[in-house]
């Protein structure tokens, strides 16, 4: 097979220096899961699990990877990423989600309400990014606040640069951490639109449903309870599921 040629941007985001002492040590930055040069369409959140590299705190065994780390690539935890491995990096992040992969759990579950638009995770129609593309340890939510928008501003041209993409048509949310981040994020203006309820043990738990654009006029839809989150019995869930499957379906006309 013939190497792609990498965008100068992507080659830029992929050789930049960890911008804090937070990103994983070993890790490389995560440009996109599955590839959002081709995907119409992308799920978003506000940066990638340190699962995506860690397990019990250190990097994840060579069989089990999920991604391209320096230790794949070879070279020492703390050495800068070269030109040289650009290509393997960006390569793993294209074909994240191939049958011979190990994509996080985190994906399923958004999986089973894509199914409702004739969409699945893939490496060509349906990608995921991230406001930051690196992945941090403490996780983002321990992150002082100095910390986490210093990462925001570092990484915003290329988001800006991946959300510009034509082919790129809508942006699905999942969760409330995300929601609150890009309505204080320019280009973005997102309300919420309507409610679904369901029980959660003896509680009625509302789930947000958000709408609105991006930048670029990008179209946003999503909720603010995200799947992974949902600690209820299977019935339920699959009801929850189909709910949101069914509101997403009328929102992108099929």
């Amino acid at each position: 097979m013939r190497r792609r040629d990498i965008d100068k941007q992507i080659l830029e985001r992929i050789i930049k220096a960890p911008s804090t002492s937070a990103v994983i040590p070993g890790s490389t930055p995560v440009i996109s899961f599955g590839d959002f040069t081709t995907s119409s369409f992308t799920t978003l959140s506000i940066n990638p699990s340190s699962r995506e590299f860690l397990q019990r705190s250190k990097l994840i065994p060579a069989s089990k990877k999920r991604l391209v780390d320096k230790e794949s690539l070879k070279i020492e935890l703390d050495a800068p990423v070269q030109q040289e491995h650009a290509e393997a990096i960006w390569e793993g992040c294209r074909n994240y989600f191939e049958p011979t992969s190990n994509p996080l759990d985190w994906f399923d579950e958004l999986n089973k309400v894509l199914v409702y638009i004739d969409r699945k995770y893939d490496s060509l129609n349906t990608c995921h990014i991230d406001l930051v593309q690196s992945a941090t340890f403490p996780a983002w939510g321990k992150l002082t606040q100095v910390e986490t928008q210093h990462l925001l501003d570092d990484d915003f041209d290329f988001f800006k640069y991946q959300i510009s993409m034509p082919n790129l048509q809508t942006i699905l949310i999942n969760g409330g951490k995300v929601f609150d981040q890009i309505k204080i994020t320019p280009g973005f203006k997102v309300d919420v639109v309507g409610y679904i309820h369901f029980e959660s043990g003896s509680k009625l738990v509302k789930n947000r449903l958000v709408k609105g654009t991006g930048p670029f006029g990008k179209t946003v839809l999503g909720w603010t309870f995200p799947l992974k989150s949902l600690h209820v019995s299977n019935p339920v869930r699959k009801e929850h599921y189909e709910k949101l499957g069914q509101w997403l379906k009328n929102e992108v006309g099929m």
